[in-house]
């Protein structure tokens, strides 16, 4: 998974936030070329959790799972966008996939067509992850078993966004790790065995204090303003 930028600054004339948040652009690439099983894949499924960087005493880690929508919003996968919880209308969202069987009576074939041509996000009980399923006939592969999935989500960052309020612990400026997992799924949405790869970005979310930063003087130009 790469990355098209290291980090945030959320101070407000950085001209990086717009209504408090900032983009993150990355690409997943995930090659089941070598994977055994490979042809009765008929769907990729990605998930997302983040972490943050903790300190005690010496040792830094990666913690817990948070909640990911007090923190990252907006996301678009592999072209389809998702609003955020915090958009005006729920209405305007991406039809999502509740996990619920359909019989064939029950679905009309327009849906089942429009079901293989998108990109669905699963709804899940557990909100430290988000979840897609991307059709394979989405990708232009001739058969090959090599995927690039372009990745795109808001990070809430300053004032604007109330950040540091948005959880009942304080949101922290830190970094912090997007974790993805991809795997392949079977005709029935089943997950196929060992075909899960994982990887992760770091973004750093930063607000500098100005204050507590003293310019550092020029000696050779204040010799030549001297006349030395």
């Amino acid at each position: 998974m790469t990355n098209g930028q290291l980090g945030i600054n959320a101070q407000p004339d950085a001209g990086e936030l717009i209504g408090g948040k900032s983009k993150i652009k990355s690409l997943i690439s995930y090659d089941a070329s070598d994977y055994g099983e490979r042809t009765k894949a008929c769907y990729l499924k990605i998930d997302f959790t983040l972490a943050n960087k903790t300190t005690n005493g010496n040792t830094s880690s990666y913690g817990s799972a948070l909640t990911i929508n007090d923190y990252l919003s907006n996301f678009s996968v592999n072209g389809y966008l998702y609003q955020s919880d915090d958009s005006e209308s729920e209405d305007d969202e991406e039809e999502t996939d509740t996990g619920e069987e359909t019989t064939g009576e029950e679905q009309s074939g327009e849906e089942q067509s429009n079901e293989s041509q998108t990109t669905q996000q699963i709804e899940v009980t557990d909100s430290r992850t988000r979840s897609y399923i991307i059709p394979l006939s989405l990708f232009d592969n001739d058969g090959r078993y090599d995927f690039v999935i372009p990745v795109e989500f808001d990070v809430y960052s300053g004032n604007n966004s109330n950040f540091e309020l948005r959880t009942p612990q304080g949101s922290k400026y830190s970094n912090y790790r997007a974790y993805v997992t991809v795997g392949l799924l079977d005709d029935n949405k089943q997950p196929l065995p060992d075909s899960a790869a994982n990887d992760w970005i770091i973004y750093t979310n930063a607000r500098i204090k100005r204050d507590i930063i003293t310019p550092r003087i020029n000696s050779n130009s204040s010799n030549e303003q001297n006349g030395d």
